[in-house]
């Protein structure tokens, strides 16, 4: 009896080590394909930043890369992907002691099931649209704000924040196609 314990430890030790072992080597592959898709990503598209997240790239122009904060949230359980916000509304709204969740919030992109699609149908979706669909049947949602959402500290300097602001506004919006050409697997899906 103690040796079939003995040996079954072992064998659970074992497994536990070639598991550990295996589970370290997954995602350094897959980091250096990452590193790999992102220096390509920048020679094809040399006027953008790319990230990252779960096998997708999001592209950010140059121009507006220190403008934005991108998070690239990791296993998110409403399958948010990125999301990005203007840098100025968020420090604003950190330097006043406002809320900052949503502070500068421009647009957010989300990976569902065609399941869990259904039941977002089942209730308003302000704010959300379908915009692609993959090989794998996975759907992707463009998500944006129904309000505005910038912060100032001071709002003495509001048309030039607001020019920037609009202007952000406008690319945000033409992201849906950019990021369908830099995750080529995304095909726009078919509107009825």
């Amino acid at each position: 009896m103690k040796r079939t314990i003995g040996i079954l430890l072992a064998v659970l030790m074992l497994a536990s080590v070639c598991g550990a072992a295996f589970a370290d080597n997954a995602p350094a592959a897959s980091k250096k394909e990452t590193e790999q898709k992102i220096l390509s990503l920048q020679e094809e598209y040399p006027d953008s930043v790319f990230y990252d997240n779960e096998g997708m790239f999001l592209p950010i122009p140059k121009a507006y890369s220190a403008l934005v904060t991108v998070e690239t949230p990791e296993k998110n359980e409403y399958g948010e992907l990125f999301s990005v916000s203007e840098t100025a509304s968020i420090k604003a709204a950190e330097a006043t002691g406002q809320y900052t969740a949503g502070a500068g919030w421009l647009f957010s992109i989300s990976r569902v099931t065609e399941e869990q699609l259904h039941q977002m149908l089942c209730y308003l979706m302000f704010g959300s649209e379908v915009f692609g669909r993959d090989e794998d049947g996975m759907y992707y949602l463009f998500e944006h704000p129904t309000d505005v959402r910038i912060v100032r500290e001071s709002y003495d300097n509001m048309d030039a924040d607001m020019a920037i602001w609009s202007e952000l506004n406008q690319w945000a919006w033409q992201e849906k196609e950019d990021f369908m050409t830099v995750n080529p697997g995304v095909h726009a899906e078919a509107r009825g």
